[in-house]
């Protein structure tokens, strides 16, 4: 038996996912609007459709899905790896039903306004995004709620985003929050497949900022959480899809360390030529580093939401990790060029 796993989105950061997918014996479709997609080369397959384009995402699936049946499989899972992907769910969802949740919850999850809607008329405490965020991994594995580690996100001067795990929570609040996220993704009718939830804490408690059925962090989903529980959640869920069972599909819930990320904010305005001294950053401890192509045009009429940069780190405790990350932020240097005006 062969099962299948489809996976919407092809940036950087999937490549893990696609390795990881190969290795627990899924066969892997890749699908991206870019023939270029980083991760295409790991997949088993490659499909290039339109982002916004739902219909042909369904019809893909219903091909995989009769394709899997053939040999004994099924269509396992969908994972959607970018944030804009998530649109595309509910109507995959409708054509393989069981490959994810039903149509109606993930409408309703499909952008964070809606879910922070949803949770609100559920009785829930639901806020905006704050400086200072915890998130939470987790997936369902046969109806059951799969705690996956937390980590605390913050918002930097300047725009920078930090994450680093673990959370640094008590045992009682960590049991809160988990708890917290179990009891809103079930009161929405998410039980099935991967989650990730945002929360805030307040006096009482912690307050929902979001909650969506993939991992958006993918980085922090794969390789910070391998570097600081040994092992990433999405190797744990990929071993349950493909039916492997025993420890392999048990998610790793005691820190063998610490690790964490810092994302480079894209400026107001330009084009962005590059980043300089990335050679200098790597030397100051850190695991790893991504920079995106320069070209792109920031601002209004770019994509400015999007970073220009990931740095991610490991040591044995988050001062270190944090003291690494923004010391090799200081050392780059980010060039942007003027736009240039058709006269």
């Amino acid at each position: 038996m062969r099962s299948s796993l489809l996976v919407l989105g092809g940036g950087p950061f999937a490549l893990p996912l696609l390795t990881w997918a190969r290795e627990a014996g899924l066969e892997a479709t890749l699908v991206d609007p870019e023939t270029r997609a980083a991760a295409r080369r790991a997949a088993h397959a490659f499909e290039r459709i339109p982002a916004d384009d739902a219909p042909a995402h369904a019809a893909l699936a219903r091909r995989l899905h009769a394709r899997a049946l053939e040999r004994g499989g099924r269509l396992a899972g969908v994972v959607a790896t970018e944030e804009r992907a998530l649109a595309l769910l509910p109507a995959v969802s409708e054509a393989v039903p069981g490959c994810l949740a039903r149509r109606s919850v993930l409408e309703h999850l499909a952008t964070p306004e809606r879910a922070r809607a949803r949770l609100r008329e559920r009785g829930f405490a639901v806020t905006e995004a704050a400086a200072e965020t915890l998130a939470v991994h987790a997936f369902f594995r046969d109806g059951g709620f799969v705690p996956c580690g937390l980590a605390r996100r913050t918002t930097l001067a300047g725009g920078d985003l930090l994450c680093l795990a673990p959370g640094e929570l008590t045992p009682a609040a960590a049991r809160m929050a988990l708890v917290t996220v179990e009891r809103a993704a079930r009161a929405l009718g998410l039980e099935q497949g991967l989650l990730e939830a945002r929360l805030v804490p307040e006096e009482s408690g912690f307050a929902l900022a979001g909650l969506a059925p993939t991992f958006t962090d993918l980085l922090g989903a794969a390789q910070v959480a391998r570097l600081a529980y040994g092992k990433s959640p999405l190797q744990a869920w990929l071993a349950h899809l493909a039916g492997v069972g025993g420890p392999f599909d048990e998610p790793s819930t005691t820190p063998r360390g610490a690790a964490g990320w810092l994302a480079v904010a894209a400026p107001p305005r330009g084009v962005f030529a590059g980043i300089d001294h990335v050679t200098r950053a790597r030397a100051l401890g850190l695991a790893d580093l991504w920079v995106d192509e320069p070209g792109r045009t920031l601002g209004p009429t770019g994509e400015r939401a999007r970073p220009l940069a990931y740095l991610w780190a490991a040591a044995d405790d988050l001062g270190t990790v944090e003291t690494r990350l923004r010391a090799a932020r200081a050392t780059l240097s980010v060039r942007v060029a003027e736009v240039q005006r058709v006269a």
